[in-house]
Formats: structure tokens, C-alpha cells, sequence
């Protein structure tokens, strides 16, 4: 049995109907959005965080960095649970899990994401931020998703396919941000901080 893309393992299934249209964005697309989701985070941020480690002697850059790029092994799963897929001609694979071939652009996207927004709100929650603040942060950080997302998926580099229980045209929409908002200004404290 010849396994393929959403075909992950014998007795599976196959995920996507056999009549799905293949995804072909353009070489220029297919670069461009590797570039603007995932390269250029690379390119920025690594420098930065080298030189927070000789100036300041502060791993965490470095460290978030890292985590970000080993979280990124967890995409495949998430594709399958977030019914999202991917062009066949996107630069890569970085790595092939359950019969995906997932996009060279993914665990830099990752290192920026999941590692350095991570460490951004470490960072200003250990300054003490009122619950307006991380409302903004909260707010911001849905933001930096969507400008993040969109452009793939107009230039058809992914695509989200089936049952998605609430989109905004060809993207789900994200809930954290107005979730997150609604907690903060739930809380009855005047300020959340991590030092003790």
C-alpha cells in the first residue's frame, strides 16, 4: 500500500478526499511566504540573541530559541487535529512525521512564535504588568499570528480544508486573544507580576 501525504500509516484512512485539488502556489509565493514566515525571524533574531549571550551573559534568547525549534515537532499532529495542509512545493521538508511532509519554513516560524513571543511575555510579566497590559499583549499576540497567517494562505501555501467551526474566509478564527482579554479583565487584581 503506498503511503502518502494524509495517508499517515496502513489502516489509517486517507484524511483528505481523493479528489482534493493539489495547493500550487507559485515558486515566487512558495519562497516568499518561507522567507516571511520563517527565514527572516532566523536572521533577525539569532544575531539578537547572540549578542544578548556575550553582552548580558542571558541564555534565554538562546534557550527560547531552541525550545521554539523542538516545539515545531509537534506540527504534523496539529495539521491533522487543525485539518490544515500544506502545498507540495514549499521549500523543505524540514522533517516527515505521520506521512507529512512538513515545510522547511516551520521551526524557524516556531523559534519566532512559540520561543521569542514566549520570552517577550516572560519578560514583561517578571516587570509587572497590569491586567490592561496583558490584555494588550493578548491582544497583540492574536495579531501577530493573523499577519503571520493570512498572507499564506491567500497565496495558497496552506490551506485549512473540511468543518472549521468558526472562519473568517479561508482562516479559523483565532479565540486567544479575545479569550485571554476576557480573563484579564476578570481578575480582580490590579497587576500580575512574576517576582514573589
Amino acid at each position: 500500500m503506498h503511503l502518502g501525504p494524509y495517508t499517515p500509516f496502513p489502516g489509517y484512512g486517507q484524511v483528505l478526499p481523493s479528489n482534493t485539488a493539489p495547493l500550487h502556489p507559485t515558486t515566487f509565493e512558495a519562497w516568499f511566504f518561507t522567507v516571511y514566515a520563517g527565514a527572516a525571524v532566523v536572521a533577525l533574531a539569532l544575531p539578537w540573541a547572540i549578542r544578548r549571550l556575550r553582552k548580558h551573559h542571558d541564555w534565554l534568547p538562546i534557550l527560547m530559541l531552541i525550545s521554539g525549534a523542538l516545539t515545531s515537532l509537534g506540527e504534523a499532529q496539529l495539521d491533522f487535529v487543525s485539518h490544515l495542509r500544506w502545498a507540495e512545493n514549499l521549500p523543505g521538508p524540514a522533517f516527515t512525521m505521520f506521512g507529512l511532509h512538513v515545510p522547511a519554513l516551520i521551526p524557524p516560524c516556531y523559534m519566532l512564535f512559540m520561543g521569542l513571543e514566549s520570552y517577550w511575555l516572560v519578560t514583561c510579566l517578571q516587570r509587572g504588568i497590569t491586567t490592561r497590559q496583558f490584555a494588550w499583549i493578548a491582544f497583540f499576540s492574536g495579531l501577530s499570528d493573523a499577519i503571520m497567517e493570512n498572507p499564506g494562505l491567500m497565496m495558497h501555501t496552506y490551506q485549512y480544508y473540511g468543518d472549521q467551526r468558526s472562519s473568517s474566509g479561508t482562516s479559523p478564527i483565532t479565540t486567544r486573544s479575545s479569550t485571554a482579554s476576557r480573563y484579564a479583565r476578570s481578575q480582580s487584581s490590579p497587576s500580575i507580576s512574576g517576582r514573589g
